[in-house]
């Protein structure tokens, strides 16, 4: 058992909560410094890697998803009326496999698509994946 009289005396600060709230000002400017610096530039996701545990979770989030990015689709204009549903998924912006598929089920049950618009009648397709394609449509 330690005597009271024996104990350390209790130690100082080494800084004053006034230093302490500077410090803690410039670290949280440094981050906000980052965060836009982030924004700003385009990282690779192979780039991007969780310190903790060395994987990639954009990449495996990616990889998984199984989707591409509209600058790894065609840009070659589709037929939409005698595509397949592999290549609208591949070519189309925004639409996958799923979105493939209805678009081959409306068309076999409703008939060719006339104009571009008529895609919007198809479950799952909006006024935004209709402009991001529009130059990607072929109706002949």
């Amino acid at each position: 058992m330690i005597n009271p009289v024996q104990a350390d005396p209790p130690r100082e600060l080494h800084t004053s909560f006034d230093e302490y709230a500077r410090q803690q000002q410039q670290h949280d400017q440094n981050l906000a410094q980052q965060r836009t610096a982030t924004r700003k530039t385009a990282i690779s996701p192979d780039a991007v890697t969780n310190s903790t545990t060395g994987k990639n979770p954009v990449a495996s989030k990616t990889a998984t998803a199984g989707k591409k990015s509209a600058s790894q689709k065609s840009s070659t204009p589709i037929n939409i009326n005698t595509a397949d549903e592999s290549s609208l998924s591949n070519t189309l912006v925004g639409v996958g496999p799923a979105k493939a598929k209805a678009i081959v089920a409306y068309r076999q049950q409703n008939g060719k698509f006339k104009q571009p618009e008529d895609l919007l009648a198809v479950k799952g397709i909006g006024p935004a994946t209709l402009e991001k394609n529009r130059d990607r449509i072929r109706l002949n």
